[in-house]
């Protein structure tokens, strides 16, 4: 099911329907961390994913 989700996404952004905004890499977290200095980590990774898709991510909210 997860498999079929992950195409079912995969397509969808294909057509330009939906926009994923995901980091490159895998994140240095698993689901719960209390350590703050891994969860910047995250945060900037989310945030240069954000930085690069911006102009897809206005075009999508216009």
């Amino acid at each position: 099911m997860y498999n079929d989700e992950l195409d079912y996404i995969r397509q969808e952004e294909a057509a330009g329907r939906i926009l994923v905004l995901a980091p490159d890499k895998k994140l240095p977290v698993n689901h719960v961390c209390h350590d703050p200095r891994l969860m910047q980590q995250t945060y900037e990774l989310g945030r240069q994913a954000a930085e690069r898709t911006i102009d897809k991510i206005k075009l999508m909210m216009a």
